[in-house]
Parts: C-alpha cells; sequence; structure tokens
C-alpha cells in the first residue's frame, strides 16, 4: 500500500508577488544613467542585466534595480565612515 502525505502550505499571512519588469526610460529615471552607461555596465557586469521581452525588446526586473541603487548608497556610506 502506497501512503501518499500532502504537505499543505499557508499563505494567508505572506504576500507573493510577481516580478515587475521596467522599460529603459523608467531604469533611466531610477539611476540617473544614460542608456549607454547602462549597456557598458551591464558589459562588465556591473548592473542587473536585461530580460528579453520580445525579439525587439527588453526590460529590467524592478526590484534587483532597486538592489543595485542600495548598494551604491551603502558603498557611500562605508566610505564616509556612516549612514546618511
Amino acid at each position: 500500500m502506497i501512503i501518499s502525505v500532502v504537505k499543505e502550505t499557508s499563505i494567508k499571512n505572506s504576500q507573493i508577488t510577481a516580478p515587475v519588469i521596467i522599460r529603459a526610460a523608467k531604469v533611466r529615471q531610477k539611476t540617473g544613467l544614460a542608456i549607454s552607461s547602462i549597456y557598458a555596465l551591464m558589459a562588465q557586469g556591473k548592473f542587473p542585466a536585461s530580460v528579453q521581452l520580445s525579439l525587439k525588446s527588453v526590460g529590467w526586473v524592478d526590484s534587483e534595480i532597486d538592489e543595485w541603487i542600495a548598494e551604491r548608497i551603502n558603498n557611500r556610506n562605508a566610505k564616509q565612515g556612516g549612514a546618511k
């Protein structure tokens, strides 16, 4: 006899959110960088990779851009010896 155990997962108190994809204009707005700078940093592995959306369009994961910005701020604060 085979007994199957199913583990139930409750998601009542937790939120599951799908990643948000943003386009180049929003990335430029959030970072203050020109698109050429964004692609140069991507090529160096210093900026989050884009996500292919279709044959001719790409986007970026919004949370990854926010994390990248936060890292820049943390690096600045570490060099200055404290948070601002």
